[in-house]
């Protein structure tokens, strides 16, 4: 399509979008509620059955973003993805680049230079990996922070996001208008100031800035950016495909499946904030015994501004007493005065004590708060992320049982769409930066980092294993499936402390007996089952492994096999090891004729 001065103007004026834009907005909305911590006040404004404008009040003025503790665990365990033993950002050392200084190489930009944030995978993690959870169709419009590129200047391009409400058309290849974030004051034809949106528009050569002057709108020529890419230095995130209007797909967020339960945990908790103030604390009601002294228990006065012509403004409601007549003790340190009833005129006898205490039923906060707390624990178990909930929950049903697999699928998909934005990045900012000096692609290609998705990931807690031990403890487990389950526990439980680490998984690696109990041990030698080296370094594994790795360095690194060579030596030339027989029978006593 061509953009016109006046196609431009409709997008400006909100006359013309992206056929998905109004959907997208609507599901960026709904996600921000509950990762921002916004009012949600289309999920509680609704009015309850029997509900009174004071209490309905009160619920929005008390409201607290509950949900987003939630959303946090998710993005902070997501977070882990780069903990894993397989995540790298590899460069081709093999490959040399002459043409560019000292310094400036890709690698020294995106690694140790990139503003703000020293590298993209600190980018990535830090700001991407929030927005894409949160909008799955937002942008990434790449731009240089200085001027172009020349032979002796190198660019420092920067990732600037723009979430779904600011994207307001985007034809792949072709064209993309994008809205400013922050808006500006310009001067209107009366002279007087104001304030007006930025757009940009992105093509495949320029980057050109607009706003309103007066009616119209006016390109900022000073600030027209010609990258001379050939393409659009825009980046759309993947998400979960869910379907494509006229030409323009939509995604939706990962995490989208956990939106209904914490809407539901939103608009139930509101509720449990408002029955606990109504059913929980304590309330109290008293007898009024004493006639009101300011209008003699009639419970009105006469209004001194009265005009001797409406009669309903001739009396006002007693402000003392509110029109009841009487009033009760003002202070439990005060006499309470009872006044006799009078049974003859119909009065009902007081009762005695003249107050209490309102008799509520508690029972209804305990369901209330029980079931805003499986709203939050669904809402993880949409992303089978239900380990990251704060307490097991006795709920019939529910069980916080995890499925590792499911779990792994899930963050592979969210590690393969992040490093898609970063492979897209680095890809970039070297045609930003080199195109200049390498004008062949596929140098500039040679240049980039090679970013596996990660197969292994470190998201369960040691909390998990610990309870998984204990059930595998109990049940009399032993071997492969103990010694796998004692591994991943130390590695999480010790993950800062490398030195801890290290010989207690060589322990568990490398201890031919590793499970199987002392007398089991001595059974199985006395048997034949096991050799004597075996059951020697069985026995002493511990000291072993720390004499090896004093005297060789490298030990920890070495393969299976030669590690199991090296300790069986120390067995070997150890002398201080007596033979291990069977128990012999008790010798007889030598007699006199011996």
């Amino acid at each position: 399509m061509n953009l016109t001065p006046e196609t431009l103007a409709q997008y400006f004026a909100g006359r013309r979008r992206s056929p998905v834009y109004d959907t997208a907005v609507q599901m960026y909305r709904a996600l921000r509620l509950h990762a921002d911590g916004e009012s949600p006040d289309s999920l509680i404004s609704d009015r309850r059955p029997n509900e009174s404008d004071e209490v309905q009040a009160y619920r929005m003025k008390i409201w607290e973003p509950i949900t987003r503790q939630t959303f946090n665990r998710v993005l902070q365990s997501l977070g882990k993805i780069r903990r894993s033993t397989d995540w790298s950002v590899k460069y081709n050392a093999d490959v040399v680049f002459p043409r560019i200084v000292a310094g400036e190489r890709l690698e020294d930009y995106c690694e140790r230079d990139f503003p703000c944030y020293t590298s993209v995978t600190h980018w990535a993690f830090s700001v991407m990996l929030r927005a894409m959870l949160t909008d799955a169709n937002c942008a990434v419009l790449v731009v240089p922070l200085d001027g172009a590129a020349t032979e002796t200047d190198y660019v420092r391009p920067f990732p600037i996001i723009f979430h779904a409400d600011q994207v307001i058309d985007h034809v792949e290849h072709q064209y993309a208008i994008l809205r400013a974030a922050d808006r500006e004051e310009t001067t209107t034809g009366t002279g007087r100031s104001t304030q007006t949106d930025r757009y940009y528009v992105v093509t495949p050569e320029h980057i050109i800035p607009y706003i309103q002057q007066a009616d119209a709108w006016i390109p900022q020529s000073e600030q027209i950016i010609a990258h001379g890419l050939g393409y659009l230095p825009l980046i759309r995130p993947r998400g979960q495909y869910l379907k494509t209007v006229g030409g323009h797909s939509l995604y939706e967020s990962r995490i989208h499946a956990m939106l209904p339960s914490l809407n539901e945990a939103v608009r139930e908790y509101s509720d449990l904030q408002a029955a606990v103030v109504s059913h929980l604390f304590p309330e109290r009601w008293e007898m009024a015994t004493q006639e009101c002294g300011e209008c003699k228990g009639v419970g009105y006065i006469p209004n001194p501004t009265f005009n001797g012509k409406d009669n309903k403004t001739k009396q006002l409601v007693c402000p003392i007493c509110q029109g009841l007549g009487a009033r009760a003790a003002s202070s439990p340190y005060k006499k309470t005065i009872i006044r006799p009833a009078k049974v003859n005129l119909g009065e009902q006898p007081v009762p005695i004590p003249p107050f209490d205490y309102v008799k509520k039923d508690i029972e209804t906060i305990r369901v209330m708060d029980d079931r805003w707390e499986r709203h939050l624990y669904r809402a993880l178990s949409a992303v089978n992320m239900q380990f990251l909930a704060q307490t097991p929950l006795s709920i019939s049903g529910d069980a916080k049982q995890v499925d590792r697999d499911e779990l792994n699928n899930f963050v592979y998909s969210v590690a393969e769409d992040l490093i898609h934005v970063m492979d897209r990045l680095y890809a970039i900012t070297a045609d930003y930066r080199y195109r200049t000096l390498y004008p062949d692609p596929r140098d500039r290609r040679a240049m980039l980092p090679y970013i596996a998705v990660p197969q292994q990931y470190d998201l369960l807690g040691a909390d998990y294993y610990a309870a998984q031990l204990t059930q595998l403890h109990a049940s009399g487990a032993t071997g492969p499936v103990l010694r796998s389950v004692e591994l991943e526990y130390m590695s999480r439980q010790f993950y800062d402390r490398p030195e801890v680490v290290a010989p207690v998984r060589l322990e568990l690696l490398l201890d031919p007996l590793s499970g199987i109990s002392d007398t089991d041990r001595a059974l199985r030698l006395t048997n034949g089952g096991i050799s004597r080296t075996d059951y020697i370094l069985s026995c002493n594994i511990t000291s072993l492994i720390r004499r090896a790795l004093s005297t060789d360095p490298t030990f920890a690194d070495r393969t299976y096999q030669e590690q199991m060579a090296i300790l069986r030596s120390l067995v070997e030339s150890t002398n201080t090891a007596p033979p291990v027989t069977a128990p012999a029978a008790a010798a007889t006593p030598p007699t006199a004729q011996s």
